[in-house]
């Protein structure tokens, strides 16, 4: 119901501490402790995508050491006479682009760089006192502590056994660096489990189980080396 206004009746404007309250906004110290908290957060979601991409980068890498294993395994029995692919010594890309030629792996895995990762490998030839032997290194194509596109060196060796150490600038020098370095993930429990079985057979042995029977070696999945 509107309110008639007498003559000479006028407004009374808002006292002064109302408009005030009313009209207040965030103060500086406000504005800077929610900058900061969404610094913090920013900080935090970079740092575990950082995380994921190396760790996805190092699957990536165990996964094409594994093919290349399998590659070299094909190119001595089809192609090699028994010898393997790539220069004898050190680690170069030579065995890389020999196994992409032959179209035992990919182009982008032939041309020695992968998912963040540089590939190389290297071999030695066959004498009378041992067999062909070869091993391949992958590591990080950055090293920096923040962007780095892997947190480990990964290698593999005739034996199939991937192995990895926190050596990021360097390949593996040889067959034996490789070899020495320790196992990594499910080939780690499947070297375990064969240094464990082999120890106790020979106790099994002489409580009455054949003679017959020799060591086990048990091979992680996905390896392309028999049992």
């Amino acid at each position: 119901m509107p309110v008639a206004l007498t003559p000479g009746a006028h407004l009374t404007a808002p006292h002064p501490s109302i408009m005030k309250k009313n009209t207040q906004g965030f103060s500086l110290i406000e504005l800077l402790i929610v900058i900061v908290i969404i610094g913090i957060l920013a900080s935090l979601a970079v740092a575990g995508l950082l995380a994921s991409k190396r760790s996805a980068n190092e699957g990536s890498a165990v996964s094409s050491m594994r093919i290349l294993h399998g590659a070299q395994m094909t190119y001595a029995s089809s192609f090699g006479g028994g010898e393997f692919a790539g220069d004898i010594g050190a680690a170069t890309t030579t065995g890389l682009t020999e196994l992409k030629s032959r179209k035992l792996i990919d182009d982008v895995l032939g041309s020695g760089s992968k998912s963040g990762y540089n590939f190389a490998g290297g071999r030695e030839a066959s004498s009378p006192s041992q067999p062909a032997q070869f091993y391949f290194s992958a590591i990080p194509t950055s090293g920096d502590p923040l962007s780095g596109t892997g947190n480990h060196r990964i290698g593999i060796g005739t034996d199939g056994v991937v192995r990895s150490d926190t050596t990021l600038t360097a390949h593996y020098a040889n067959i034996a660096a490789v070899a020495a370095a320790p196992a990594k993930g499910i080939d780690q429990q499947a070297t375990l489990i064969t240094l464990f079985v082999n120890r106790l057979l020979p106790k099994t042995v002489k409580k009455g189980l054949p003679n017959t029977l020799s060591p086990l070696k048990f091979s992680p999945p996905f390896s392309s080396n028999p049992c």
